[in-house]
């Protein structure tokens, strides 16, 4: 016979407490997000008007702290304007017979490797942003040389006429 999972006979309360404790893993993966993009509340507030999501700063750190639910459409704008996989902002359902520490832990290990892709991509981008300024750099020194090498030639031109 197949086990049901152990959460099934939850009281009301546990499952409230449960609910909670998801909204605040939601919050703090929005949260975490918000921060590696480097954006204010107030600014991905604003990002988020776009979406059709209208939404306080103080209703941010509502959702951030776990204390406002969220609703599907919200949970795609967030993801759309942090730049992720919506199930990126969601934790990860409870396998049979998962208890809280184990969940709290994979989530951790979730969290990081988040945190592992935001610098990845970060690194990236800079190597990109470096090998692009380097260009720029030579096409610089040549055009310097170039501008001092012509000013050599009319400075040996001047000379040579007034002598």
């Amino acid at each position: 016979m197949e086990r049901l999972p152990e959460n099934l006979g939850d009281s009301p309360d546990e499952a409230s407490d449960r609910a909670l404790a998801r909204q605040k893993q939601l919050g703090d993966r929005v949260k975490q997000l918000r921060k590696s993009r480097g954006y204010t509340q107030a600014e991905l507030v604003e990002r988020l008007r776009p979406y059709d999501v209208e939404m306080h700063s103080t209703t941010l750190a509502k959702l951030e702290s776990g204390g406002r639910p969220t609703t599907v459409h919200e949970v795609w704008a967030l993801a759309s304007v942090l730049g992720c996989e919506y199930t990126r902002l969601l934790p990860a359902p409870l396998g049979p017979g998962e208890d809280g520490a184990l969940a709290a832990a994979k989530e951790a290990v979730e969290l990081a490797q988040a945190r592992v892709d935001d610098l990845d991509q970060e690194y990236s981008a800079a190597g990109q942003a470096l090998a692009h300024a380097v260009l720029e750099l030579r096409a610089a020194e040549a055009a310097r040389d170039e501008q001092a090498r012509q000013y050599l030639i009319a400075l040996g031109r001047s000379s040579a006429e007034r002598s």
